[in-house]
């Protein structure tokens, strides 16, 4: 807040006026200007668009995979996302880590394994 900046000492008076005038929503971005942003990484080298598949055990009904597929869709960086309840996969490609697709199925209380991973090792 303005009167947060006011109270640091070194600051100029143009760092505290510039501070004044800023919009909270400046400050943050928004989901797609981060996957804009994690998209570009990718392109230039830094980070690596990949495709993840793993393994989903406890999906039931089609409001399994719906769930699913929200909390992987949240994650940043990710293009698409496809939940398949028959062959209980789900696939994700985007530019992110596979621990961060395997821990976000966890978090909705589904059970998530490397292809080939014995189910007893996550």
């Amino acid at each position: 807040s303005p009167d947060q900046v006011a109270g640091i000492s070194g600051l100029s008076a143009a760092d505290k006026s510039s501070a004044d005038k800023s919009d909270k929503s400046d400050l943050h971005m928004d989901k797609g200007e981060a996957n804009a942003d994690r998209l570009d990484k990718a392109s230039s080298g830094r980070l690596q668009e990949r495709e993840v598949q793993v393994r989903v055990a406890g999906m039931t009904c089609h409001r399994c995979t719906g769930w699913i597929s929200s909390a992987l869709e949240k994650l940043e960086g990710v293009r698409s996302v496809r939940v398949l309840l028959d062959e209980g996969t789900a696939e994700v490609r985007g530019v992110m880590e596979v621990a961060e697709v395997v821990d976000a199925i966890w978090r909705t209380g589904y059970r998530a394994f490397l292809p080939g991973a014995p189910s007893s090792e996550i």
